[in-house]
């Protein structure tokens, strides 16, 4: 193990992400093409499939699978909004 990071994951339409931090992202890049170098969750290897990255705010989003999620015992807890027509707000909670 080279350096670790942590991965908050969201579901949205279907679709899984992974929210981590960009400095965890950059540091991979960096030295992703040395021999034996893998990008892993658990225990299963992930394609650095980067959705965006922003270093200031140091945050970076990853398109990730179910079945990734599902390969190391992971799930998504659904989260619903207390009212449908509810929009998030800056400096208010939504749950």
């Amino acid at each position: 193990i080279r350096a670790n990071g942590t991965l908050s994951y969201v579901q949205s339409d279907g679709q899984v992400f992974g929210v981590t931090a960009a400095h965890v992202i950059t540091d991979y890049l960096k030295v992703e093409k040395e021999p034996g170098c893998v990008l892993q969750l658990g225990n299963a290897a992930l394609l650095a499939d980067i959705i965006d990255m922003d270093e200031r705010l140091d945050i970076a989003t990853l398109r990730l699978s179910a079945a990734t999620l599902a390969s190391v015992g992971k799930e998504i807890m659904p989260v619903a909004l207390s009212r449908p027509n509810d929009i998030p707000q800056e400096g208010r909670g939504i749950m």
